[in-house]
């Protein structure tokens, strides 16, 4: 995630108190309400990115919500202590990644992205 910089000064959190000391009262009032603004709109956006990644992390309640065929997901069933990796190899049979059945799944999410180069 980049740093959060005011698109209208350029300045960093951080920065802005000194900046707003060296304005004269009335530009530091407009500015203000323009960094304000700036503000607002990330605070906007970083809620909507944070609500798309709960979404995508979600577990979805099987079978009301069905994956893809063929798609490995992550596979829940309660009486297990941590969570598999499976696929739907027809409408009501879950295969695990070495081909083991898998009954009485109860719940299934996307797995992760895999990493970008570099990460």
């Amino acid at each position: 995630m980049s740093e959060i910089k005011c698109r209208v000064c350029g300045a960093t959190p951080e920065q802005s108190e000194s900046i707003y000391s060296e304005q004269d009262g009335g530009s530091q009032h407009r500015h203000l309400y323009q960094c304000v603004d700036f503000l607002q709109d990330s605070v906007i956006s970083l809620r909507a990115e944070l609500e798309r990644v709960k979404a995508e992390n979600e577990w979805h309640k099987y079978p009301d919500e069905k994956p893809e065929l063929y798609e490995y997901v992550i596979v829940w069933k309660p009486i297990w202590t941590r969570p598999h990796v499976a696929k739907l190899a027809d409408y009501s049979e879950w295969k695990s990644i070495i081909g083991v059945d898998f009954d009485d799944i109860t719940h299934w999410k996307p797995l992760p992205a895999a990493p970008e180069e570099g990460e």
